[in-house]
């Protein structure tokens, strides 16, 4: 889906620019709002890779927390990390959801006036 909106804001911009008349701001909002649709791809592995890598161990059961809970400083101290793992992991991931947001609003207010 984002590289059907990114073509098709990409499109968009190209033909509005064909026009006579079409400013060159609008052309580069919607080429802009297509660069914030296909964002959503790259930003996985440029930004959250590093922190699933960091989780996986903790989802597929190969981690290095004791099974009998003796440790009980480490078993804490190894959860308060898995815990901030996974809220980064939120942060970033809910960011990564921003980027199409971002350009289909950006792209709406292009094509129906709003900015122009």
């Amino acid at each position: 889906m984002a590289v059907t909106s990114s073509l098709l804001y990409s499109f968009a911009a190209y033909t509005l620019g064909r026009e006579r008349g079409a400013t060159g701001r609008s052309v580069s909002l919607l080429y802009t709002a297509a660069g914030l649709n296909i964002m959503i791809a790259p930003f996985p592995a440029l930004a959250i890779l590093a922190v699933n890598n960091v989780i996986a161990p903790y989802t597929t059961g190969k981690h290095d927390l004791p099974a009998d809970g003796k440790e009980d400083t480490q078993y804490e101290q190894t959860e308060k990390e898995f815990v901030g793992h996974l809220e980064k992991w939120s942060l970033l991931n809910a960011i990564r959801g921003l980027f199409p947001l971002a350009g289909a609003g950006l792209g709406a207010a292009v094509s129906f006036g709003l900015l122009s």
